[in-house]
């Protein structure tokens, strides 16, 4: 997955992006014309360069880069880690990256923090509605292998109970 990552970077050309984009506005365009539709006020083709996937926000590390790696050198207690519930169900290419990807991620915060056993929790708070409720176990199998072959890990998985206003772990 991380190579995939690197390989979609490096192809990705801004030019040929700026004139799918213009295309895809001129489609539009031409289809709300067919259908009688007004085009909206101060509608304009692109024309903005766009960096593409090196900006994704999730990209593998780009929230570190720019929102853990500069605290470097601070001290903390531990860390309190929100993994998102609808990417880790078994099979998704969240699931996949996370599974590549979160034992370097506590890694590198411990390293960041000069801290090798520092405390690591990773809550999951997923909706009380499907498709949620019925993934649960594949979210815990996931989130309880990665924590369980790494020290001062854990994980935290809190199902909400809107109709009562409380939540259970």
């Amino acid at each position: 997955m991380l190579k995939e990552w690197d390989d979609n970077i490096a192809a990705f050309d801004p030019q040929a992006d700026l004139k799918a984009r213009v295309a895809a506005y001129e489609n539009r365009m031409k289809s709300l014309q067919a259908k009688g539709q007004p085009i909206p006020a101060g509608s304009q083709p692109p024309s903005d360069l766009r960096p593409g996937p090196v900006a994704d926000k999730n990209r593998p590390g780009c929230r570190y880069a720019s929102v853990i790696q500069p605290l470097r050198g601070l001290a903390v207690a531990g860390a309190v880690f929100h993994q998102g519930f609808n990417n880790c169900f078994n099979g998704s290419a969240g699931a996949r990256m996370y599974y590549q990807v979160f034992g370097k991620m506590i890694a590198a915060w411990r390293t960041n923090f000069d801290d090798p056993k520092l405390p690591f929790c990773i809550i999951s708070l997923p909706t009380a509605d499907e498709p949620q409720t019925a993934r649960i176990s594949s979210c815990r199998c996931m989130t309880r292998e990665l924590t369980s072959a790494r020290r001062n890990t854990t994980h935290s998985l809190t199902c909400a109970a809107p109709e009562t206003g409380t939540s259970a772990s």
